[in-house]
């Protein structure tokens, strides 16, 4: 979650925004969720009574949301050692999965007494003819954290066997003689190893993320596509330099042409290995506007597709390698601005003569394949010049959660 110190970031005048931490603009990975569904199972017999249903809940962190439970007692062991209280399959039956491959089992849970158990998180495995290869509970105790008012984030990993071809999802419950109530929110079992990504971030049930559905603007502006890029558990995401890009169509609010003012800021962590430029953000080919980083010289290079004035750039050195800084761009009228950190690093008289475009925006590559090595988050642009007090106040806003 965002930190924030002091006034929240300005909008006043802001168009455009993809913010890492703000489930409107990113949605999570592109991802499938294995898991279809979560159904409780009823139980009756001699001296057992398990009742089960949904019901609305409050999870810290998470908000409102529509749990599974089971309510119950088993004073019966011999007779019900080993009851299934949930299965996430339709049906109960077996879904692809792919042999040989690592897998992320996680559960938003709570139950009333306290008990845990590894088979909470329970998979069978299957060859493709539906013979059976293996089973196990995944559950561990140490791999979880508290959200809060008896509700927990667990996860764990597991790899199939290479013959598994097909996997089956179910919870198990062996907890005797104690009244409890079992809930179970949220389920999410997934190719790879994605152990710490927030369930915020976790696909819906039984679907599959695409690479144009990670990122939207909340504005409304642009649906973005993502190509090539890693996915860290608070949200930052990472480019890789040679492949890794965030694109969108024409969008008309951020044309800037002419005198128009306008501001540009992101929250960049660069590696500077690889080629010269690393783009940040750009308006087009023909870079209406752009700022990039120089990787030999370690400066911020701002340029327009406006004649007969030279690029900005900011002095050598300027711009830190592996580590967290606030960055951003600005033209009000008279001036080209460039800033770190709320402060500024370069400035020069420019009367912008920028030519209007219908070009994508580009986040993470300048000109053509100057892409970005490293993490950018919280992209924000303006249809305004902002000030001096507003360009601090946004980079106070923010640099909690960066640790600055």
């Amino acid at each position: 979650m965002a930190q924030f110190n002091g006034p929240g970031p300005v909008s006043n005048g802001l168009v455009y925004i993809l913010d890492n931490d703000n489930q409107r603009s990113y949605a999570g990975p592109p991802i499938q969720n294995l898991a279809q569904v979560i159904v409780p199972v009823s139980t009756s017999g001699p001296s057992i009574e398990y009742v089960t249903g949904s019901t609305s809940v409050m999870i810290p962190n998470l908000g409102q949301t529509n749990s599974a439970f089971v309510n119950g007692y088993n004073s019966n062991p011999s007779s019900y050692c080993c009851m299934q209280q949930f299965y996430f399959n339709n049906n109960n039956s077996n879904v692809p999965c792919s042999g040989s491959t690592t897998y992320t089992y996680a559960i938003v849970y709570k139950n009333t007494s306290g008990y845990t158990h590894p088979n909470y998180m329970y998979r069978y495995e299957f060859t493709s003819g539906g013979s059976y290869v293996t089973e196990a509970g995944v559950f561990d105790s140490a791999k979880q954290i508290s959200l809060g008012d008896g509700w927990f984030w667990a996860w764990n990993t597991f790899t199939t066997q290479a013959t598994t071809a097909q996997i089956v999802l179910r919870s198990f419950y062996y907890q005797y003689n104690v009244s409890d109530i079992f809930y179970m929110a949220r389920v999410m079992v997934t190719p790879g190893d994605y152990t710490q990504l927030n369930p915020r971030f976790w696909p819906a049930l039984g679907t599959t993320r695409t690479s144009t559905q990670v990122f939207n603007d909340p504005l409304g502006a642009s649906a973005l596509t993502a190509t090539n890029l890693t996915y860290a558990s608070n949200g930052t995401i990472g480019f890789n330099g040679t492949t890794s890009r965030i694109t969108s169509p024409s969008i008309p609010a951020l044309d800037f042409a002419g005198s128009q003012q306008y501001t540009v800021m992101a929250w960049i962590y660069p590696l500077l290995g690889g080629g010269t430029w690393h783009g940040i953000v750009s308006k087009g080919e023909s870079q209406q506007y752009a700022f990039t980083v120089n990787s030999p010289g370690a400066y911020i290079h701002y340029e327009t597709n406006q004649g007969g004035v030279g690029a900005l750039n900011s002095a050598g050195g300027s711009i830190t390698q592996n580590a967290w800084q606030y960055v951003g761009i600005r033209f009000d009228g008279t001036n080209k601005t460039i800033w770190k950190n709320g402060e500024i690093i370069a400035t020069q008289t420019a009367a912008v003569n920028s030519t209007s475009n219908t070009e994508q925006l580009r986040i993470g590559e300048g000109n053509a394949n100057e892409l970005f090595n490293g993490n950018i988050t919280q992209v924000a642009i303006y249809n305004r010049a902002l000030s001096d007090n507003e360009v601090m106040q946004n980079f106070n806003a923010t640099r909690g959660r960066y640790g600055i």
